[in-house]
């Protein structure tokens, strides 16, 4: 392979690249369709789709990034998915090419992510860009990243991080492909929970195998959603909470392990941090901060109480003044007991 890695790059860089992804040779139609048949697809974007599969090919046949050709390649794919798929921007390709030219990217940087070498340089931007596809206008689009990303998180060949993504699927306006998420998160935490108990030796890296961890990258990721650019809005907030919740009540649906102390403690700890992608930035940090609180609130209202002993809990009245919910109006501090506990038997 060595040898063949000079002349390789050449036709990767100038032929691949530059003559057949950085050019429109043909106008596509213009129907407005965001999908069609594969029989309707342009020869020329099915050769671009085609071309960015043989970029992840080639990648993960070398498996080391010393050309920096992995960079390189990362940035094109995040610039197809920030370009929704017209790569050049002279607006000749087809709304239905463009989701099929969004797809390829989206997984090929998944693809790329299960491979640890590459997996090592792909930015949490990129990573962002990435997940963002399973949120994408296009139902199909949305369906088959979905399914591709539950293959390989199932096989565990993606790391952990990859799971958060689907949180998002909570903003899906189709209940059938809420209803698929949810049931891949709930197949996807099953075989890690017991991948760690048949496997001793996975106690070593319960960081990265330990379903519970992903809730860091889960905040991490909706801080950061395109669509959460008003902290204080109702709406988004509500909007946070659904996706937050969707990741939380199937890892709390049967409190393994106390995970309810546990996943609190880390969404406290992450108050106490800042974020490392922009941490001189204050509306990112406070938005980072108000998807934490969010997440405080979900957890802490989570056990259900039996209802022949209880009476449905107190509705909270919140402010939204800073977030979601204040905390403080969600604990009941007042003391019942007045003159303390009564003096027991012996006294």
């Amino acid at each position: 392979p060595d040898q063949f890695a000079s002349p390789m790059k050449a036709i990767v860089a100038n032929f691949i690249v530059k003559d057949l992804l950085m050019n429109d040779r043909s106008v596509g139609n213009k129907n407005g369709k965001l999908w069609t048949s594969d029989e309707e697809v342009s020869p020329e974007v099915l050769a671009k789709v085609q071309a960015i599969k043989l970029l992840v090919r080639w990648l993960l046949g070398m498996k080391n990034n010393q050309s920096k050709s992995a960079n390189s390649t990362l940035r094109l794919l995040s610039a197809m998915l920030v370009s929704e798929g017209d790569l050049t921007e002279q607006k000749k390709i087809s709304k239905s090419d463009m989701s099929r030219l969004r797809l390829a990217a989206g997984g090929a940087i998944m693809k790329l992510a299960q491979e640890p070498v590459y997996h090592d340089i792909i930015t949490p931007e990129q990573f962002q860009l990435c997940g963002l596809v399973i949120n994408d206008e296009c139902y199909q689009v949305r369906q088959i990243f979905a399914q591709k990303l539950h293959l390989a998180l199932v096989k565990l060949l993606l790391p952990l991080e990859y799971l958060a993504v689907f949180s998002l699927c909570a903003k899906d306006p189709v209940k059938e492909r809420r209803a698929h998420a949810r049931q891949c998160l709930l197949k996807n935490i099953s075989i890690r929970r017991e991948f760690i108990n048949n496997n001793p030796l996975a106690h070593d890296k319960l960081v990265s195998l330990l379903p519970e961890y992903v809730v860091p990258y889960m905040i991490h990721l909706l801080a950061h959603d395109p669509d959460f650019t008003k902290p204080q809005d109702f709406e988004q907030l509500r909007d946070l909470k659904e996706c937050l919740w969707f990741m939380l009540e199937v890892l709390m649906v049967q409190n393994e392990n106390n995970s309810h102390a546990f996943l609190r403690k880390m969404v406290e700890n992450i108050k106490q941090t800042k974020d490392a992608q922009c941490p001189d930035d204050p509306k990112a940090n406070e938005k980072l901060y108000i998807v934490c609180d969010v997440a405080l609130f979900v957890i802490v209202n989570k056990p259900v109480l039996p209802s022949k002993f209880y009476t449905p809990p107190d509705k909270v009245h919140t402010s939204y003044t800073h977030t979601l919910v204040s905390l403080q109006d969600l604990i009941n501090d007042k003391e019942y007991l007045i003159s303390g506990l009564p003096p027991g038997p012996d006294q």
